[in-house]
Order: C-alpha cells, then sequence, then structure tokens
C-alpha cells in the first residue's frame, strides 16, 4: 500500500495545483484507478463522477461510465449497474468502451432478464445469447439454488420454444421440482426428458419418472418407464436391476401374472439382487405358483423367503402352512401353523390368520374339539374386529358341521333300531313256522 499512497499524495498535490489546468482530468481519472485497485470504492467513485460531472467532452468520460459499472457490479448494485450500461450502449454503441463494459455486465443482464438490444460492437448471435441464458440458469441449479434456478429455467424455456437446451433444462427444473416436493411438476418435466431423443439425461429422468408414478400408484405408466429403462441397456447395473424390479412389482399389482413372473425369475437370477429385493422376487413368485396351484414349486419359493425372515417369511410361513392344508395334509400344516405362530408372534397379522386357519386345520381332523377351543380363545382374546367376525363366521360353520353330524348320527341309531325290529319279527315268524 506504501506505492499507491504514495502516488495519491503526489496527484492530490498536482490536483491543489493545477486547478483549471487541461491536466486535471488525466489526474482525476488516474486518482479514481488507484482508489480502485486498492477497492476504496467510496474515492474511486468521487473522481469518477467529477469527470461525468465536471468534463462532459472528455475522452475519459466513457472510461469512467465503464469503472464506475465495475464499481457498482462489485457492490451489488443492480439499478445503477442497468443505468450505466443503458447509458453507454446508447451513447458509444460501436465503442470498444461498450464491449469492455458488456463483459463486466453480462451476467447482471442475464440475471435481469435483459440480454437484448446489445450494442452492434457485442456482436453476439441469437444462438450465443439463448446459450448464454440456459447456463446461468444452469449453473444455479447444479449449485443447489433452487428457488432461483426454477425461476430461470422457467423463463428460459417460456422464451425460447423450442429451445435447443429445453431437454438439459428441464431435466435441472424437474431436479428442483423434486427437491421442493412439487412431485406433479417434477414427474412433468421429467416426462419431458424420456420423450426427447436418447442423451445423456433420458436414464435418470426414467428412473425417477418410474419411481415417482410408481409411488403415486400410477402403475401402468410407471411400467412403461421400466420397460423403457430395460431397453435403453443401462449404463449402471443398477437401473438395469431396478427396471427388472419395477417391471415385476408393476405386471404384479397390475394382475399381469405370466408376465410378473418372468420378472420374477429375472430378479432372482440377477447376481446384483439384494437381499431384501430377493426375498419379495421370492415371495411374488411363491404366490403367483399358488395360484396356479403349483402347490410344490410355490412351496419352495415360500421357504428361501422364511429363511430371510421379516413380515415376508412370516407370510409365507403362513402359505407353507396353507399349501399343506390344501393337500389335505393336516398334521403337516398344523406343525407349519406352530412354528409360524412361535417364530413370528410380532407380526399379528399373520398371526391371526395362522389361529383362524388352524381351526380349519382342525375340523379337517374332525377335532371339533379343539377347533371350537381355537375359535374361543380368539373371540375371547383378540381385539381385532376382523379377526373376531371370520372367528365367529367360523364357529357358525363348525355349528353347522356338528349339527349335521349330530342329525346323521341320530338317523344311523335310527336305522340300527329298525332293523333290529325287523330282525325280532322275523325270528318270531321262524318260530311259530316251526310250531
Amino acid at each position: 500500500n506504501e506505492q499507491p499512497n504514495k502516488a495519491i499524495g503526489i496527484l492530490n498535490k498536482l490536483l491543489n495545483e493545477q486547478i483549471g489546468s487541461k491536466f486535471t482530468v488525466d489526474t482525476k481519472s488516474e486518482l479514481g484507478k488507484i482508489y480502485l485497485s486498492m477497492d476504496r470504492y467510496s474515492d474511486a467513485k468521487q473522481h469518477f463522477l467529477k469527470i461525468i460531472d465536471e468534463h462532459p467532452t472528455s475522452l475519459h468520460v466513457k472510461y469512467a461510465l465503464r469503472d464506475l459499472c465495475l464499481i457498482y457490479v462489485k457492490e451489488r448494485n443492480t439499478d445503477k449497474v442497468l443505468e450505466i450500461w443503458n447509458t453507454i450502449k446508447t451513447q458509444y454503441p460501436n465503442d470498444k468502451v461498450a464491449l469492455d463494459t458488456y463483459n463486466l455486465v453480462e451476467n447482471t443482464l442475464i440475471n435481469e432478464g435483459q440480454l437484448n438490444d446489445l450494442p452492434p460492437i457485442v456482436n453476439v448471435s441469437g444462438d450465443d445469447i439463448e446459450l448464454k441464458i440456459y447456463r446461468a440458469a444452469e449453473d444455479l441449479a447444479i449449485t443447489g439454488d433452487c428457488n432461483a434456478a426454477i425461476t430461470k429455467l422457467e423463463e428460459y424455456l417460456i422464451k425460447y420454444q423450442p429451445g435447443f437446451k429445453a431437454t438439459e433444462a428441464n431435466y435441472y427444473l424437474a431436479n428442483c421440482y423434486f427437491e421442493q416436493g412439487k412431485i406433479d411438476e417434477a414427474l412433468e418435466a421429467y416426462n419431458f426428458v424420456v420423450a426427447q431423443p436418447l442423451s445423456d439425461y433420458t436414464e435418470e429422468s426414467l428412473v425417477a419418472a418410474a419411481t415417482l408414478n410408481y409411488n403415486k400408484k400410477n402403475y401402468e405408466q410407471a411400467l412403461n418407464n421400466y420397460i423403457a429403462l430395460e431397453a435403453i441397456n443401462p449404463a449402471l447395473k443398477n437401473n438395469l436391476l431396478e427396471a427388472q424390479i419395477g417391471q415385476l412389482r408393476c405386471y404384479y399389482l397390475l394382475e399381469k401374472y405370466d408376465d410378473a413372473l418372468e420378472y420374477a425369475n429375472k430378479v432372482i437370477d440377477n447376481p446384483n439382487t439384494p437381499a431384501d429385493i430377493l426375498k419379495s422376487a421370492y415371495l411374488s413368485r411363491g404366490k403367483i405358483r399358488f395360484e396356479n396351484t403349483e402347490w410344490d414349486e410355490a412351496y419352495y419359493d415360500f421357504i428361501e423367503v422364511d429363511k430371510l425372515g421379516g413380515e415376508e417369511g412370516a407370510e409365507s410361513k403362513y402359505h407353507m402352512a396353507e399349501i399343506a392344508y390344501n393337500k389335505k395334509a393336516f398334521d403337516a400344516s398344523e406343525k407349519e401353523l406352530f412354528e409360524m405362530i412361535e417364530g413370528y408372534s410380532s407380526y399379528s397379522n399373520w398371526k391371526y390368520k395362522s389361529y383362524l386357519l388352524l381351526s380349519d386345520v382342525y375340523i379337517g381332523m374332525e377335532d371339533y374339539f379343539q377347533a371350537r377351543a381355537t375359535l374361543n380363545t380368539i373371540i375371547e382374546n383378540v381385539d381385532e374386529e376382523w379377526v373376531v367376525d371370520i372367528a365367529n363366521q367360523k364357529l357358525s360353520q363348525l355349528n353347522e358341521i356338528e349339527n349335521q353330524h349330530k342329525i346323521q348320527d341320530e338317523e344311523d341309531d335310527i336305522e340300527i333300531d329298525l332293523n333290529g325290529d325287523l330282525l325280532e319279527e322275523e325270528l318270531e315268524l321262524n318260530t311259530d313256522e316251526d310250531e
């Protein structure tokens, strides 16, 4: 700072000694530049403003305006920046000072949406202007300033239709919408991207669109996204697996079970499938096979799920008991149900279903006493209304079964009595004949 301060002292002395001199404006200009280099903006502005006010015809005026503009840019005084820019582009449209000033204010013009009516010396094409506007918006999105990015990206897409950066703009716009929880807007922007020719943004947009559609229960749309994702041969193996898993889930929920079975096989055979997804795939395949009455195949799928535990394990164990019941292997079903109740007691829904099925098993065994005891225990101890309702229904059915058996037993007794009477009559007739 010693040298600039020394220069300032000399120049101020000259300024005081040469009042009215033709060199006065030069001295003021040099002082302004030195203060500007030292970031002493207030002092610099004072000298540049004096040049403009006191020497309006001097060649130094245009440079004073340029340097003032730089100070206002540094001070983030947008109104002053735009005011001086408008003065320079109007008064010096073909002067290099206009180009120098443009380079200083370009970002401000972009941010304020005033990158238009540029002076000839700037010589920026319409495509260049569009690209600059887009890049500024993109930078905001990349740095995470989504509030500003959304505004600028929307402005870009409205102004340029079609913009040659529309795909990229929609991709970044979608990401920002998603960050702000604007799911419908995000999905619309992602859909725009995936509808365009294949690009660097297609894969990620398909993953995002598929996920959003799936979460919104738009399973047909999600399925289309997953199909498209698999078809582009995604660069990331995880996304290929995601496409397969997504198709499995969507096909299953849409009750397209043949297709779901195909993708369950793909997911199960994929070496990259994590354990939790593998468990779900085995469960889905097992349930499809169960519905197809492929009992043995379904049973082995449920075994794999049971090994991995969790709620899916509880459901699988229950289905294993169902399979045994359907095959009238009542002892095996009872064993599966006891193991389910003991091993998965924390999963109340499946535990209650197991107790209800256990009553059916006892009925199948014709052990009506145990069946009734099981149902009464459920009715007396369970608070879940749906469980109690089913238990009461089964109890009514059990009463009917027992009543039918009672009627049948009574008929059997009558038949025995009638046969006895006939036998007695026959014996009496035979005795009479002998006499």
